[in-house]
C-alpha cells in the first residue's frame, strides 16, 4: 500500500483565520504596488485591502509611523511611497505615474483625501501657479478615476466637500475633469464656497468644457479671467472668450477696455467682431489703443474692422495707422485713410513721415502705388526733409518713383542748388534714363555736385552713365577740365580704353595735366597717345627724364611715338645731348630712335651699336628702318625716315621692294601707300625706265595724287587700270578706281577690265564690281544683285570665246566662286570636262565640296579620268560627302587593289572608311582587306581597326 500524502496547507487554512488576525498581519506589509497582487491572492485580503477604506487608512497610518512620516508632511509622503520603485523605469514622471496607479483605489483614494482635507499651514507642498511647485504636479489621474474619488469624497460623510478654499474643485479645474467637476457644480455649498479661483483656474490651464460647466453653475466670475483666457495661445481661446460673452456677467469693457486691446494686439478677428457687438465696449478708449496695437502687429483685417466703427479716430498718435500702412503697403487700408478728412488734416510733416514710410516700402517691395496714392493726394508734400523721397528713389534705382516724383511741382521746386544728393545717386546708379529726366528739368542745375556725382559713379563701376553724363551738351560746358582729367586718369588706371577714347571723341579740346600724359606714357598705351597726342591743346614737352625711364622699361614704342610728334621736339641742343648720354650709357635702341625721328649729327668715331647691330652705315640703317616701318603700317616712320636729312636717293629703290607686296593685301588705311607714293613722285620721277614698276607707280602717283594736274588716268585704253588688274595690285586698282573719269569707259574697255578681274586678288574684284554697276546702267551691258559680288561674271557670256571661259572657269574654282561657275558651266563656250577633267581635279585637289558636286551633276564630266585622280584626292581630304558623291556615280570602289580603303584607313579618315564599306561597289579580297586593316593598325586608328575587322568577319 501506498501511503497518503501529507496534507499542504492551502488557501483555506489562511481565510479559515479570524478577520481581525488577517487585518493585523496585512498592517505588517509596506505601502507598495504589490498590494493589488496580494489582494487578488485571498478574498479574505481582497476585502480588506481593495473595499475597506478605514482599514486603507488604518494601514497607510501604520506604514507611516514605521517611516516617521507625519499626516501634515505631504510631500515626503507621496515621494516615499515613489522610492521603491524609481530603479525600475527610466523617466522620473514616467516612475511616478506607473507606481500611483499600481496602488489600489482604496490607498489612493485616503491620500487624496488627506492632500486635499489638509490645512495649508500644514501642508509641506504650496497649491501655486508654478506646476512643478504645486501639489497637483503629485495628483494627476484619469478622468474615470478622477469622476470615481468625487463620488466617493462626496458620499463620505466624515469629509468635507468645499473644505480648503473649495480645493477639490480647483484640483478638477486645473487638470480638466469636466465629468467631476459637473458633479461638484451639482453641490450648492461648493457653489457658494467658491470666490472665482475655479474658473480662473479653467481659463489658465485652458479647459474650454470645464469652463462651459462652471459658466453654466452661476460660479463666480473674476473680471480678469476673460483677460486670462484672451491671453491664451491656443485654439481653445475663441471658444473660452465666447463662452464668456455669451455668459453676459462678464464686464467686456473692464479695465479701460482692455479686452478689445489685448484681442487687437493678438490679430484675433472674430473675438474683436465679437467684443464689438458688445454696446458695453469703447475701442475708442485710451486713444484707439486697439487700433494703434492692431497697426502695430500688422494686423490688417482687424484695422479694416476697427476702422469701420464711428468711435474709432484713424489719426490717433500723429497718423501711427496711415504710416504703418505705408511702410507696409497697405494699399487698400491706405486709400481708406485718405478718404477720411481726420487723417487728411494732420500737419504736412506727419504726412511727409508716411509718404517718405511708402516710398521706403515700394523700394523695398518694388511696389510703387502706396507711394503713387499718396503722391497724388494734397494733404502730402512730397518734397518733404529736402527730398528725401527723391534721393530714396534714385538711390535705390526706381524709376517708377522717379519718374512721377520728377513731374511733381513741388519737387521740381525744391531741388535745391546746393545739394544735389538725388542726381548724384541717379549718376552713382548709373541708370541713363533717370538721369535724362534730371536733365530734362528746366529749373535743375547739374553743375552743382556734378564732380561728386561722377567721382562716385566711378567708383561703382558706372561707365556708361559718367559717359552719357560727359556728352550731355548741357553738362559738358560747364564741366571743369580738372575733373574731366581726373576722370580720364581714373580709367587710365582702371585700363577701360573704350571710356578713354569715348571722352577724348566727345571733349576733342580737353587739356590733359602732365600727370595724366605721363601715366598714359608708363602703362605704355599706345593707341591711347595717338589720341592725346592729336589734341592741339596737349603739345607739352617730354623731358629727357620720362624718355630714360621708359627706355630702362624697353618702352621704345611710346618713345618712338613720342618723338613722331611735336610734343617731344625742344631745342636741337638737347635733343643733341639726350642722344649723346644714350650713346654714353650704352641705351643703343632709344638713341637709334632719336637718329631716326631727329636730326642729329653724327661725330666720325660713332659707335656702330647705333645702328642696331645689322648696319654699319646710317643709310643702310634707315633703308632697313623703312623696311620694317612699312610692313607694320607705321605710316609715320615711313614719313619722317623718308624726309630724315640723311636719307640717301639711292636707296628709293626699296620702295619699289615695299610697295609691290603692300598692294596687294588688305591694309586698315591706304596712309602708307599714298606716302610711299607721294615719295615716288619726286624722286627720280624723270628718270625712270618706262613700263617699269617705278614708271607705273610714278604714272599712278601723279593720277591719284594730283588729278587736277595729272593726264587722263584712261589714256592709252586704260593701260594704267588694266596694269594694276593684271598685276593683282589691289590697293591700286582702288585709287583708280576713285576717279570719276573711269565712268566714260567705253564697252570695249569695260569688257577687258571685267575678263581681267579674275586675276585680281578681293580688294581689287570688288573695287571692279563697285564701278561695274554705274558702266552697267550707262551702256546697258548687263543687270545683276547688288548684293553678290561674285555675279560680276555673269554677264555677256556669249561673247567669251572658249579659251577664255576655260580661263575663268579655272580662276572661279580656286577662288570657290560657286555662283561663276554654275554660270559657266551653264555657258556653251564653256566644257567642264576640258583637259580630262581638269576643273574636277582641280575642285577635289582644293576640297571645294560644293563645286565637286556640281561638276559630278554634269554628264559631261568623266570622274574615272587621270586614274581616278579627283577621287584619290577627295580621299586623301577625308570628305566623306565628296567621295560618297563620287560612288554615287557608279565608280569602282576596289580601283588598284582598293587603294581608296587602304590610303583612308592609313590616314585615319574613319567616315570615309565606313563610306566605301558601306558601299555596294566595294568587291575587294580578303588580303586587299588584310592590306588595309595593317594600314590602319600601323597608324593607331583605333575606329578604322574596328570597322576593317568588322568587314573581315563579314
Amino acid at each position: 500500500m501506498t501511503s497518503s500524502p501529507t496534507p499542504r496547507p492551502h488557501r483555506a487554512s489562511i481565510e479559515s483565520l479570524p478577520s481581525e488576525i488577517i487585518a493585523q498581519i496585512l498592517l505588517l506589509l509596506p505601502v507598495s504596488p504589490a498590494l493589488g497582487q496580494i489582494a487578488l491572492a485571498s478574498r479574505s485580503f481582497g476585502s480588506w485591502i481593495l473595499w475597506d477604506a478605514s482599514f486603507a487608512a488604518l494601514h497607510l497610518k501604520t506604514w507611516m509611523a514605521w517611516n516617521r512620516i507625519e499626516i501634515g508632511t505631504i510631500g515626503k509622503l507621496l515621494d516615499t511611497l515613489y522610492i521603491d520603485w524609481m530603479h525600475s523605469t527610466r523617466s522620473p514622471w514616467a516612475r511616478k505615474i506607473l507606481i500611483w496607479n499600481m496602488l489600489p483605489f482604496t490607498y489612493r483614494a485616503t491620500v487624496f483625501k488627506w492632500i486635499l482635507s489638509s490645512a495649508l499651514p500644514n501642508c509641506d507642498i504650496p497649491i501655486g501657479d508654478d506646476y512643478e511647485d504645486s501639489i497637483y504636479y503629485y495628483l494627476g489621474c484619469s478622468k474615470s478615476l478622477a469622476l470615481r474619488l468625487v463620488e466617493q469624497l462626496c458620499a463620505d460623510k466624515n469629509f468635507d466637500i468645499q473644505s480648503q478654499n473649495n480645493r477639490v474643485l480647483i484640483w478638477c479645474c486645473f487638470f480638466g475633469y469636466a465629468e467631476a467637476v459637473e458633479v461638484l457644480s451639482e453641490k450648492p455649498g461648493v457653489r457658494l464656497a467658491d470666490n472665482g479661483e475655479a474658473i480662473q483656474m479653467a481659463v489658465l490651464q485652458n479647459n474650454a468644457d470645464t469652463l462651459q460647466i462652471l459658466l453654466r453653475a452661476q460660479f463666480v466670475i473674476n473680471p480678469e479671467s476673460l483677460i486670462d483666457a484672451l491671453k491664451q495661445s491656443t485654439p481653445s481661446c475663441l471658444s473660452m472668450v465666447e463662452a464668456f460673452l455669451d455668459d453676459g456677467r462678464v464686464d467686456c469693457s473692464y479695465n479701460r477696455n482692455e479686452a478689445i486691446v489685448l484681442a487687437s494686439s493678438q490679430g484675433k478677428l472674430d473675438i474683436v467682431r465679437r467684443l464689438l457687438e458688445d454696446e458695453r465696449v469703447n475701442p475708442a478708449d485710451n486713444d484707439c489703443l486697439c487700433l494703434i496695437e492692431a497697426a502695430s502687429g500688422k494686423y490688417w483685417e482687424v484695422v479694416k474692422l476697427l476702422l469701420k466703427h464711428p468711435k474709432v479716430d484713424p489719426s490717433v498718435d500723429d497718423n501711427h495707422t496711415l504710416f504703418t500702412a505705408c511702410n507696409n503697403g497697405e494699399f487698400e487700408i491706405v486709400q481708406t485713410l485718405l478718404l477720411d478728412s481726420r487723417v487728411t488734416m494732420i500737419s504736412g510733416a506727419v504726412n511727409n513721415r508716411a509718404f517718405t514710410a511708402a516710398i521706403k516700402y515700394a523700394i523695398r517691395k518694388k511696389d510703387p502705388w502706396v507711394a503713387l496714392l499718396l503722391l497724388t493726394h494734397p494733404s502730402v508734400d512730397p518734397s518733404g526733409d529736402d527730398n528725401i523721397a527723391l534721393f530714396l528713389a534714385c538711390e535705390s534705382d526706381n524709376m517708377d518713383i522717379v519718374s512721377p516724383l520728377l513731374s511733381n511741382k513741388q519737387v521740381k521746386r525744391a531741388i535745391s542748388a546746393k545739394n544735389n544728393r538725388a542726381f548724384v545717386a541717379a549718376c552713382v546708379t548709373g541708370n541713363i534714363e533717370m538721369i535724362d529726366a534730371f536733365l530734362e528739368i528746366e529749373e535743375f542745375d547739374p553743375t552743382v555736385g556734378l564732380d561728386e556725382a561722377v567721382i562716385d559713379a566711378l567708383s561703382c563701376d558706372k561707365n556708361e552713365a559718367i559717359m552719357h553724363i560727359c556728352r550731355n551738351t548741357k553738362i559738358r560746358k560747364n564741366f571743369s577740365d580738372d575733373s574731366l582729367d581726373t576722370v580720364l586718369r581714373l580709367f587710365l588706371w582702371k585700363k577701360d580704353d573704350k571710356m578713354v577714347h569715348e571722352i577724348l571723341e566727345t571733349r576733342p579740346q580737353l587739356y590733359l595735366s602732365g600727370y595724366t600724359f605721363e601715366i598714359a606714357c608708363r602703362k605704355g598705351r599706345k593707341d591711347l597717345l595717338k589720341l592725346f597726342l592729336q589734341q592741339v591743346d596737349n603739345q607739352s614737352s617730354v623731358d629727357d627724364d620720362l624718355l630714360f625711364d621708359l627706355g630702362a622699361e624697353f618702352k621704345f614704342e611710346i618713345i618712338e611715338l613720342l618723338m613722331q610728334h611735336s610734343c617731344s621736339v625742344v631745342s636741337t641742343y638737347q635733343i643733341q645731348k639726350s642722344f649723346n648720354w644714350a650713346c654714353e650709357i650704352g641705351s643703343w635702341k632709344l638713341a637709334s630712335l632719336h637718329l631716326l625721328h631727329h636730326r642729329i649729327h653724327l661725330p666720325s668715331n660713332i659707335n656702330p651699336m647705333v645702328f642696331g647691330g645689322m648696319s654699319k652705315t646710317v643709310g643702310d640703317f634707315l633703308r632697313q628702318k623703312v623696311h620694317e616701318a612699312a610692313w607694320n603700317d607705321d605710316v609715320l616712320t615711313v614719313e619722317s625716315i623718308l624726309a630724315h636729312p640723311l636719307w640717301d636717293s639711292k636707296h628709293d629703290d626699296v620702295l619699289d621692294e615695299i610697295i609691290y607686296p603692300l598692294t596687294r593685301i588688305k591694309l586698315e588705311t591706304r596712309d602708307l601707300i599714298l606716302s610711299i607714293l607721294k615719295h615716288r613722285r619726286f624722286t627720280c620721277a624723270r628718270n625712270v625706265k618706262a613700263k617699269s614698276f617705278h614708271a607705273y607707280c610714278v604714272a599712278i602717283a601723279a593720277a591719284v595724287l594730283f588729278p587736277s594736274i595729272a593726264p587722263n588716268p584712261t589714256r592709252n585704253n586704260n593701260e594704267l587700270l588694266l596694269w594694276a588688274v593684271s598685276e593683282g595690285l589691289d590697293v591700286f586698282v582702288e585709287l583708280l578706281l576713285e576717279d570719276q573719269r573711269f565712268g566714260e569707259m567705253s564697252r570695249n574697255n569695260y569688257i577687258n577690265l571685267r575678263l581681267a578681274a579674275f586675276s585680281c586678288g578681293q580688294i581689287g574684284f570688288k573695287a571692279l564690281f563697285r564701278f561695274h554697276h554705274t558702266w552697267s546702267r550707262k551702256h546697258h551691258i548687263i543687270a545683276v544683285s547688288p548684293d553678290e559680288a561674285e555675279a560680276f561674271a555673269l554677264g555677256d557670256l556669249e561673247e567669251i570665246d572658249f579659251p577664255t571661259g576655260q580661263k575663268m572657269l579655272c580662276h572661279a574654282i580656286k577662288m570657290n566662286w560657286i555662283i561663276v561657275v554654275k554660270t559657266l558651266i551653264s555657258c556653251f563656250n564653256v566644257d567642264p570636262s576640258h583637259l580630262r577633267n581638269h576643273a574636277l581635279a582641280e575642285a577635289c585637289e582644293r576640297d571645294h565640296c560644293e563645286i565637286v558636286r556640281i561638276l559630278l551633276d554634269e554628264h559631261t564630266v568623266d570622274p574615272t579620268t587621270r586614274s581616278y585622280y579627283a577621287m584619290r584626292k577627295s580621299v586623301e581630304h577625308g570628305c566623306a560627302e565628296c567621295v560618297y558623291r563620287f560612288l554615287d556615280c557608279l565608280v569602282d570602289a576596289s580601283f588598284d587593289n582598293n587603294v581608296f580603303l587602304c590610303t583612308a584607313a592609313r590616314l585615319g579618315h574613319v567616315d570615309v572608311v565606313d563610306v566605301l564599306i558601306q558601299s555596294d561597289m566595294l568587291n575587294g579580297i580578303e588580303s586587299e582587306y588584310r592590306v588595309a586593316l595593317q594600314n590602319a593598325v600601323n597608324g593607331g586608328h583605333a575606329n578604322c581597326v574596328s570597322q576593317l575587322k568588322w568587314l573581315l568577319r563579314c
